[in-house]
């Protein structure tokens, strides 16, 4: 209400200056009209005083008009400054939440979970409610995918150019989000791309293990019990199984974990994975420090790159077993090693 109050106040100092400034041209007319029969002097000593009177007014108003520009100037300078600084802020509130999420999905600890937690929060100040609630379902999408070894990469990039998006609406208003068919193809293009490229350290260090289990598989393999005895056995110690074309499942009631041997959605080998109860994430970590492999929240998993080597192929595990004792041998070792370890 102040800004209003005072704008009336000057149009209205203004208006009274207009009416002084007609009254004293009009009183300077009348003087002039009543002596314009005496001598030149007070004509003279009028037309000064009306000359004074007509630069005072004109000055008068001439200053107002360039102060009234002047504000405008600065009122218009200090908002752009504001846009700058708040552009500014937006880009960094952006770029700490996707260094956040790239650290949590990462590393899994609680630490990193709780930096994301607030630097996701602090968009809020950035952004719509349109807009966060896109954000919300996004990182949550991409959070489920990290919790599992399939995550997917087409998805996982297409999520994080929505991300982008929501950002880029927040940063430039009006603009339009649809994507052409040369930006869609352009991340397929580089979900390929990622695909063909792969970090051989651990895996190096797995096959070395794994060589060194193979050692044994030649002689364990001759005495090593059919596959549906050993489903009795595990039976008998309260293990229940599921078994499909290319899934073992085995559980318990009680247990703290569900062990699974299986065929990723996308890979090359067969995987043990271990799922642990309520998301035991420490489990995991002591599964990985036990047994190598990888994990990811409260779950651990390893691939199998032994059991292509004894021909088995995709949708053929579980019809393999009764004749391959190879195979068998190489997954009735890791069930006990597991089923052991989680005992």
């Amino acid at each position: 209400m102040k800004p209003n109050i005072q704008a009336s106040s000057g149009s209205l100092f203004e208006q009274l200056w207009g009416w002084a400034f007609a009254i004293a041209i009009l009183g300077i007319c009348v003087v002039t009209y009543f002596l314009a029969d005496t001598k030149d002097l007070p004509l003279t000593i009028i037309g000064a005083v009306l000359g004074v009177a007509m630069t005072v007014f004109a000055t008068f108003f001439l200053f107002k008009g360039q102060s009234k520009q002047q504000s405008a100037l600065l009122n218009e300078q200090r908002e752009q400054e504001k846009e700058v600084e708040i552009f500014k802020q937006k880009l960094e509130a952006y770029k700490t939440f996707l260094d956040a999420l790239c650290r949590y999905v990462e590393i899994k600890d609680e630490n990193s979970k709780s930096i994301l937690k607030f630097r996701t929060a602090a968009l809020a100040m950035h952004c719509d409610d349109r807009q966060m609630i896109d954000t919300n379902h996004t990182v949550g999408d991409i959070i489920k995918m990290y919790q599992s070894p399939d995550t997917d990469d087409e998805k996982l990039l297409v999520s994080l150019f929505n991300i982008s998006d929501y950002f880029r609406g927040a940063l430039y208003t009006g603009t339009i989000n649809t994507r052409s068919k040369e930006y869609i193809d352009s991340i397929k293009t580089l979900t390929e791309t990622f695909e063909q490229g792969t970090d051989a350290t651990d895996a190096q260090d797995e096959n070395n293990d794994t060589i060194r289990q193979e050692e044994s598989i030649e002689k364990d393999s001759e005495s090593i019990d059919g596959w549906n005895d050993y489903l009795l056995t595990l039976k008998s110690r309260g293990w229940t199984t599921d078994v499909a074309n290319d899934l073992i499942s085995i559980s318990k009631p009680n247990s703290m974990a569900t062990i699974r041997i299986r065929k990723p959605r996308k890979g090359t080998f067969y995987i043990v994975e271990v799922l642990t109860k309520d998301n035991n994430s420490e489990m995991a970590k002591a599964l990985k420090a036990q047994f190598k492999g990888a994990r990811s929240g409260g779950s651990w998993w390893r691939e199998l790159t032994s059991l292509p080597n004894y021909g088995i192929r995709s949708g053929q595990l579980v019809s393999s077993l009764d004749n391959n004792s190879k195979a068998r041998t190489v997954i009735i070792k890791w069930l006990d090693k597991l089923t052991n370890y989680i005992e």
